[in-house]
């Protein structure tokens, strides 16, 4: 088409569709920009926090035996009349927890704390049925008790029932059952962070738990409650 002038126009509707497909396109591009910067941002960790080293428990991983105990609360007995125990003879009633009745024995070697000296002893006897959870047995004590200790005093008893010769363990936290696998921070080398881990636990004495897997020897992790880190893999430590 010429115009008055003799000049032909360009059409207006070309210069139009040109400037729709810029705008399709820019807003193609910031779309997907948006997106990518969205999956980027879902994808970074939370910054690890810092604990203070002083506020935990850490304690190493070893291999060697561990001593399974089953540990009561009892007292003292009156002195036993009977003619064949001696004249110095000493027992202690201890009450233990049901669950490790099935693991007691006569015969099995105890120490008796009696808050004023630690004393070896023997089990003598069980109790043949348990009440209110509690297992009933009486230690006979190697040698007499304290001076000034007198029947009913109480005391504490720990009753050693096996051992775990050349197993990996280490202490039992609060929240270390048998059997059972948990998570745990492991501290690294230079000891100025720690990544959680699973743990496998298997056997355990009052004071120690086998580790399965998840741990070696020598590896360092924290056994206090860190249950408010539960949703990081990581931790500073200051």
């Amino acid at each position: 088409m010429k115009s008055e002038h003799g000049v032909l126009d360009i059409p207006r509707e070309s210069k139009q569709r040109q400037r729709r497909m810029r705008r399709i396109i820019y807003s193609a591009v910031g779309i997907a920009a948006m997106a990518g910067i969205t999956v980027f941002l879902s994808r970074l960790k939370p910054a690890a926090p810092t604990v203070d080293k002083t506020a935990i428990w850490v304690d190493t991983v070893q291999k060697g035996t561990i001593v399974i105990t089953v540990k009561g609360l009892g007292a003292l007995l009156p002195p036993a009349k009977s003619a064949k125990a001696p004249s110095n003879s000493t027992a202690v009633r201890l009450k233990v927890p049901a669950a490790r009745w099935k693991d007691l024995r006569p015969g099995e070697a105890a120490m008796i704390d009696t808050h004023n000296g630690i004393i070896p002893g023997r089990v003598v006897a069980i109790a043949p049925i348990v009440f209110e959870g509690l297992a009933t047995v009486n230690v006979q004590l190697d040698g007499p008790a304290p001076k000034g200790m007198s029947p009913g005093q109480a005391v504490e008893g720990s009753i050693e029932v096996g051992r775990l010769d050349n197993v990996t363990y280490v202490s039992r936290p609060v929240f270390g059952q048998p059997n059972t696998a948990v998570s745990l921070f492991k501290l690294d080398p230079d000891g100025k962070g720690a990544s959680l881990v699973k743990v496998q636990f298997g056997r355990a004495s009052a004071n120690s738990i086998e580790v399965l897997s998840g741990l070696q020897p020598a590896d360092k992790v924290i056994l206090s409650d860190m249950s408010a880190w539960d949703s990081f893999n990581r931790i500073r430590l200051e």
